[in-house]
């Protein structure tokens, strides 16, 4: 049994029509539970607690969007998912991690016909503490480790060009 509360602030303040900037501090959390191993014991609830900054801005007459933000995360007693004995999926608790990132996504409506989109996100995440021991008594992941699946560099880019066909719209 676990009893906790959480919180979230939110403060915007719009610079112009068309340019916004934010400041959010927010809380939240995973329930903990029993693995269906009974052998593999329970776990707890995680804990996220997020700094963020950002803006959401047009230009151009409103033909271009560039939103983003930056923040800071830390996350305590993370749960992480793995296959445990018999192919059975356990989950258990890591020690608290650290996430400090940057996310920006561009949006460019260049003609009527003609839209450039881009994004990317960039994360540094690390452990703070080792996580679990190695029968030699070594550690699993020594603290700075990064986080599993976390990339560091997230991007992509879309070019979309519209156009009709016969009662149709196409597009490449």
């Amino acid at each position: 049994k676990e009893n906790d509360s959480i919180g979230r602030i939110n403060l915007t303040y719009n610079v112009s029509d068309d340019k916004m900037v934010y400041f959010t501090w927010s809380e939240g959390y995973r329930p903990g539970g029993i693995n269906r191993r009974p052998d593999a014991g329970e776990y707890i609830s995680d804990f996220l607690t997020n700094w963020e900054a950002g803006w959401k801005t047009q230009w151009l007459d409103n033909t271009l969007q560039w939103n983003g933000a930056v923040f800071f995360e830390e996350w305590d007693d993370f749960q992480v998912s793995f296959q445990g004995g018999n192919g059975i999926t356990q989950v258990a608790n890591g020690p608290t991690a650290e996430i400090t990132g940057i996310e920006s996504q561009f949006l460019w409506s260049a003609t009527d016909s003609l839209r450039l989109s881009a994004s990317f996100t960039w994360i540094d995440s690390e452990l703070q503490d080792d996580y679990g021991p190695n029968a030699d008594g070594t550690s699993l992941a020594p603290a700075g480790t990064s986080l599993p699946v976390t990339a560091d560099l997230k991007a992509n880019a879309v070019a979309r060009y519209s156009f009709p066909v016969s009662d149709f719209d196409g597009h490449f």
